[in-house]
């Protein structure tokens, strides 16, 4: 019996080894797609934020099995609204608030000037005035995203 359990846990070992060298792989091979990609179709340039908005969203992950999560998320309100909604219900026992930033931009590549958004759910300080780092695209470069 105390075999059996052996072998059947070096199954798991190996299982669980050769799943993690997988996820490693894939991870290894988008970052490296990122990193080519941004190197070669992006140039780096200065801009200024002009405005920001945020809005919130209440979530609750729940773990149900190993490895298999359920996510209930609420729509998206302004942030007074879903902090208010988590002190004061019940129902909501367990979400977290996810603050959405989005940060209007504008930008001059070679000269022209643009104006684009970005968005993000970071912890981020920025606000309107500050010098930002924009990534532009070089194939559109009405088009920016995060460093």
């Amino acid at each position: 019996m105390w075999e059996a359990i052996k072998n059947l846990v070096k199954s798991w070992i190996k299982k669980i080894g050769l799943a993690i060298v997988l996820v490693a792989v894939v991870y290894a091979g988008f970052s490296l797609y990122t990193w080519y990609d941004k190197a070669n179709n992006y140039v780096e340039v200065a801009g200024t934020v002009v405005s920001v908005s945020s809005l919130c969203h209440l979530r609750k992950t729940e773990i149900k099995d190993i490895g298999e999560f359920e996510t209930s998320t609420t729509e998206k309100v302004s942030c007074d609204v879903a902090q208010h909604t988590l002190e004061n219900d019940p129902s909501f026992d367990g979400f977290v608030v996810i603050t959405t930033k989005t940060f209007l931009v504008s930008y001059n590549h070679e000269g022209v000037e643009y104006s684009d958004s970005l968005t993000t759910t970071r912890e981020t300080d920025q606000s309107a005035g500050d010098s930002i780092e924009v990534l532009v695209e070089l194939g559109d470069p009405a088009q920016i995203i995060w460093p």
